[in-house]
């Protein structure tokens, strides 16, 4: 996040003239140590990426006041699309698993696209401060922008670039440098498969 981070701006918020508006963490980390984390920091909630639409509503349900009436009328669902099939082998880690984030989008294809554009629009830039940062041997900055990256992954079903960037900032933050160096154009082969295997869907059409 720019200027400040979700724990900073959590701080802001409960010392705001409205401290119990809800804050939900959205965060590409599943420990159960990290919900923990946010919870202590004054977050009502924690979400783990990639979250789908169906967990994300119940979310919001939770901790908001129901709709009234009218407000109920107004609401469209999505329509589930049972059709769309995995760009991948069989292999643990696809290159890309459009049938999930399908799934997490509710067959939405007009938001998947929207969601495909940004991520291959920004993540050259990121990929770009990553090496940048590699390079410094910046340990918090490279395990930071690899962090935030790995979620945007996560979040378009790179599965295979998402577990190159774990891998990444885990190596980064303990300083170890070496695998990261081995990494970093796996990552870059791994994005440019990701276009590919975008190229060869429907999700860019």
């Amino acid at each position: 996040m720019p200027v400040m981070d979700g724990f900073a701006a959590t701080l802001v918020i409960r010392a705001s003239p409205q401290p119990n508006l809800p804050v939900i963490a959205l965060t590409a980390d599943s420990m159960q140590t990290d919900r923990h984390r946010c919870i202590a920091a004054g977050m009502s909630d924690y979400l783990s990426k990639p979250t789908d639409l169906e967990h994300l509503a119940d979310m919001i349900a939770k901790w908001l006041p129901a709709p009234s009436a009218k407000a109920e009328q107004q609401i469209v669902p999505c329509a589930r699309d049972e059709s769309a099939g995995a760009i991948s082998d069989e292999s643990a880690t696809p290159t890309f698993n459009e049938r999930d984030l399908l799934r997490r989008l509710n067959g939405d294809r007009r938001l998947a696209r929207i969601v495909l554009q940004r991520f291959l629009r920004d993540a050259p830039a990121q990929l770009s401060d990553l090496h940048k940062r590699l390079g410094e041997q910046d340990a918090e900055g490279a395990g930071s922008q690899a962090h935030s990256l790995k979620g945007s992954a996560a979040t378009v079903a790179a599965e295979g670039l998402r577990v190159i960037l774990e891998q990444m900032e885990l190596a980064a933050r303990a300083g170890q440098w070496d695998p990261c160096r081995q990494l970093l154009p796996r990552a870059l082969e791994e994005f440019q498969s990701f276009k590919s295997a975008l190229e060869r869907s429907q999700q860019l059409r």
